[in-house]
């Protein structure tokens, strides 16, 4: 049984590689004392692979992306993310500059028919003071909105810098490993082995 243990265990290791690590130890078996169940891990990460991360700030990032929107995407090469934010932002602007001047446009009518005076003339004779009314309400919910929608984009994109920079040094590669642990069950007379397989990736 040992020899078998040992060619499986060359088997597997020479077949991992060069840039692959390997354990294997025999720990005491609970269940029934005095045998001992082989324990295997490979795990596929090259050697050099182990070396620490470079630091990457995530206050940092959140400062620049306070200081200048779209700043911290930069910091963390998330590139691709500055059209996304301008042009959010841009559109706020537009829509906050449009609302605006028609909110003011309707406002200014109304003044022209209380003002009381007969030398100014009503620009929308045609539209009631309700409508007029109307309108100008509208339009201010209209800018409002487009200010909290521009107050909520720079705010995202602090909170997206700061939580890219946090993740900027966490591991996405193919990290997997592969664990397997040969068990024997006897059962009366008869004695039953397997393998269990077990692949993980972190």
């Amino acid at each position: 049984m040992r020899s078998i243990q040992l060619l499986l265990f060359l088997v597997l290791f020479l077949g991992t590689g060069v840039n692959s690590s390997a354990q294997f130890n025999l720990r005491p078996t609970n269940r029934y004392s005095g045998q001992f169940t082989p324990a295997f891990r490979f795990s596929g990460l090259p050697a050099d692979s182990a070396a620490k991360p470079s630091v990457h700030s995530p206050k940092k990032a959140a400062i620049m992306s306070a200081v200048c929107p779209g700043l911290g995407q930069i910091y963390n090469r998330k590139y691709w993310k500055l059209p996304i934010i301008y042009v959010a932002m841009g559109g706020c602007v537009f829509g906050f500059a449009y609302n605006q001047n028609e909110f003011a446009y309707y406002r200014d009518v109304l003044r022209v028919r209380y003002d009381d005076d007969t030398l100014t003339l009503d620009p929308l004779p045609q539209y009631s003071d309700a409508a007029i009314v109307a309108y100008k309400n509208d339009f201010q919910r209209y800018r409002d909105l487009c200010v909290i929608g521009f107050t909520a984009v720079y705010l995202l994109q602090v909170i997206d810098a700061a939580v890219d920079a946090h993740l900027y040094t966490f591991d996405v590669g193919p990290d997997l490993s592969l664990q397997w642990s040969p068990q024997f069950y006897p059962r009366g007379a008869q004695s039953y082995c397997g393998i269990g397989l077990r692949l993980t990736s972190r």
